[in-house]
């Protein structure tokens, strides 16, 4: 089955860029998920102990991207975090680590949340992470980091609580 339906304009969503928030969780610790008849994802099922973790960066520094090419979903979410001290070069080491991967949700400023990293075998992961002290004074010490999934369908709307 290809297309069931048409695509109407949704003019109720804004159309803000950027994004405003990211929660991410060891893959292995997502035991479940339910979704509604849309795709939805409206609750998520986490072994006992376990949540989703908040990821705060710098503000207006992130951002979401998705691109589908040759019957692969490309996801990647880049943001930057001011300056460097301990615990974040921590959760850095963390993401260096993680060998199981991630699951992802994030927010954009449209207000919509997104899920994804879920599937086996398309589990979010540390791409690339740099440190830049700057040059000169005045310019910004910063960690940039993206994560990366590849998977065979593009990230579901999250319209459930986030288990932190």
């Amino acid at each position: 089955m290809c297309v069931t339906s048409g695509l109407l304009r949704d003019c109720n969503t804004r159309k803000t860029g950027g994004s405003s928030g990211l929660w991410v969780a060891n893959r292995e610790d997502v035991l479940s998920i339910t979704q509604d008849p849309t795709g939805e994802v409206t609750a998520i099922t986490m072994a006992a102990a376990t949540v989703f973790y908040k990821v705060e960066f710098a503000s207006n520094q992130s951002n979401w991207n998705e691109a589908f090419a040759s019957g692969e979903v490309l996801q990647q979410y880049t943001f930057v975090s001011e300056s460097r001290y301990q615990a974040q070069r921590n959760f850095l080491q963390g993401l260096i680590d993680c060998n199981c991967g991630l699951v992802a949700i994030h927010k954009e400023n449209t207000g919509k949340s997104w899920f994804w990293g879920f599937e086996e075998g398309e589990e979010a992961n540390l791409l690339t992470d740099t440190g830049d002290s700057g040059t000169a004074k005045s310019d910004v010490n910063q960690e940039t980091v993206v994560l990366q999934a590849s998977a065979t369908i593009k990230a579901n709307e999250f319209t459930g609580v986030i288990p932190v």
